[in-house]
Formats: C-alpha cells, structure tokens, sequence
C-alpha cells in the first residue's frame, strides 16, 4: 500500500474513532468501507463521515429514532420537553439534572446529550413565557425555541426526530 493510502486509512480510522461505524479492507491498491450498510469508495467514504462528525453516534440516532416524532407521551419531543421541564427548578435552569435525564431517559450518550442540554437553556432563557405557561408544544413555545434548531443539528450531527405542534 502506498504512503497515501496509509495516511487515508489513518483518516478514516481517525473519523470512525468519533464514534461512526466504518469498516476498511483494501481493494487493490483503493481504500474501502462501510457506513450503514451502504458500500463507499475511500472518498464517498471520507465525505460521509465529515457530513456525520457531530457528537451523536449513530446508536444515539437509533435510539432517538425509537421514541418517534410527533408531540404524544413517550415520544422524543416530548421527552427532550419532560427532561427540560425538570431541569428547572428554584428559577434557575441546572444542566446537569437535563443531561443526567437525557442519558437516563432516551438511552442516548453524555455527548449527544449536551447538545439537547443548550438547547434546554436556551428555551430556559428566550422562552420562559411561551413555554413554562403553556403547553410545551404550542404554536408560540415551538417557533421560539425552534430558533436553536440549527445549533442542535449542527452539534448533534445525525437526523433528530421532529416535533409537531398540539
């Protein structure tokens, strides 16, 4: 294998280290895997994994998934909402009690979870009065705590289940 084969296995082995599934094998003197299933050159390979770097692993995703869309009991919007509500307390917002709820609650990392924690605080200081004394999935509560939507997917890096209004 040539030096610049190496240094791209290297790549790829550094991009799956943050937590994305990626299995190499060397076809001729071209680098190979697999991301989902799904068979990519080295290249499609490398493009992928920066698309997915953020710090939710696709086992966060699955579980996410799991819990569904929407705005009924159980489902993810409802509890990321549930897990936030909790995280209040004594007028002040407490990271900590989010994350640990999270992670407890959606089966999702510590990482992946600091991502939905900011978007906790941030509803918690920009949207106390649309979302603390209303419904958590009203029209008002939605449209201003949705302005952190883009932090989230960012941060996250992986598909996030969507809520919808009640």
């Amino acid at each position: 294998m040539a030096l610049s084969g190496v240094l791209r296995t290297l790549a790829l082995c550094a991009l799956a280290a943050v937590g994305i599934l990626c299995i190499l094998h060397q076809s001729g003197s071209d680098i190979a895997g697999t991301i989902g299933g799904r068979h990519l050159s080295a290249e499609d390979e490398v493009s992928s994994l920066a698309a997915e770097s953020g710090k939710c692993s696709l086992r966060d995703k699955a579980s996410m998934q799991r819990l569904g869309e929407g705005h009924g009991r159980g489902s993810f919007p409802e509890t990321l909402s549930s897990c936030g509500k909790s995280a209040y307390s004594w007028f002040s917002f407490h990271e900590s009690s989010m994350k640990s709820c999270l992670t407890r609650n959606m089966h999702i990392s510590d990482e992946c979870a600091q991502c939905f924690v900011g978007a906790g605080k941030y509803s918690f200081n920009n949207c106390k009065l649309q979302c603390l004394f209303g419904s958590w999935c009203s029209s008002s509560c939605l449209s201003c705590a949705q302005r952190y939507d883009p932090t989230v997917h960012q941060c996250a890096g992986v598909d996030v289940p969507k809520v919808t209004q009640c």
